[in-house]
């Protein structure tokens, strides 16, 4: 209307003033009618409203169940995020009290009975080991004071009293192997038997038998020290049996 308005009255406007007017009016038209589109997609309509909007209110819903579907998913993620973290947090609690329980268990539940028994031996051992040190501490002390009261320089290579303190310590040094190897063997893979057992008691009694001899009688330089045979030779004959029949129970007798 405007533009045969403007053509009647022509003298007013210069001639075909009117038609670049026209595509950008129809542009205007097409973006305004694809807002309305994005628009009414985006809400979902009352059932009130009119039938010319029905297909635009078909579309809303199937937007908002889509949307209702991830919020669906996002929910059930979310969840099984909480359950894994909770499952987490009570693995750490377990620990963390498994960590904090004081150690129980009793030796004679935890360890084999071999074992005990080698246990057992070893602390005897090893007991009557400590106690030529503590021989060899005294006798020094107890020479050193004589020493001074003498007048007389000490010198514990060359005094017979200390020989006999050292040669005490280091004969129980040189055996211990020889008892200590075939006595673990028999006990670790449980072949520990009854004469074993007996033959490593008898061994230890002679052990202590040997000390009490080198504290009475000595240990000469010469080698001759006929009053220890009687602790010596059968405490070697339990060595030996040892050897023999760890060797046996491990090698021959499968």
């Amino acid at each position: 209307a405007l533009c045969r308005h403007r053509h009647r009255h022509h003298h007013h406007y210069p001639s075909g003033g009117c038609c670049w007017r026209r595509p950008i009016l129809w542009t205007m038209f097409l973006l305004l009618l694809a807002a309305g589109r994005r628009t009414t997609t985006a809400f979902v309509l009352p059932r009130s409203a009119s039938s010319s909007s029905s297909s635009w209110s078909r579309r809303g819903c199937s937007s908002s169940s889509s949307s209702s579907s991830l919020t669906t998913a996002l929910s059930s993620c979310f969840i099984s995020m909480d359950e894994a973290l909770e499952k987490w947090q009570q693995q750490q609690q377990q620990q963390q009290q498994q960590q904090q329980q004081p150690f129980t268990m009793s030796i004679e539940t935890s360890l084999q009975p071999d074992i005990l028994k080698a246990a057992q031996l070893t602390a005897v051992y090893s007991t009557l080991y400590s106690l030529t040190f503590v021989n060899t501490l005294i006798t020094k002390k107890r020479l050193l004071k004589q020493a001074q009261e003498l007048g007389q320089e000490f010198d514990r290579y060359t005094s017979p009293d200390m020989h006999s303190a050292d040669r005490l310590s280091a004969n129980f040094l040189e055996w211990t192997p020889a008892f200590l190897g075939p006595l673990w063997a028999l006990a670790v893979t449980n072949r520990m038997t009854t004469a074993a057992t007996a033959l490593a008691w008898t061994y230890l009694g002679l052990r202590g038998l040997y000390f009490g001899l080198v504290l009475t009688y000595g240990v000469t330089r010469s080698g001759m020290n006929r009053p220890l045979w009687a602790a010596t030779f059968p405490a070697y004959a339990c060595l030996v049996y040892l050897q023999v029949h760890a060797l046996m129970l491990l090698f021959v007798v499968q």
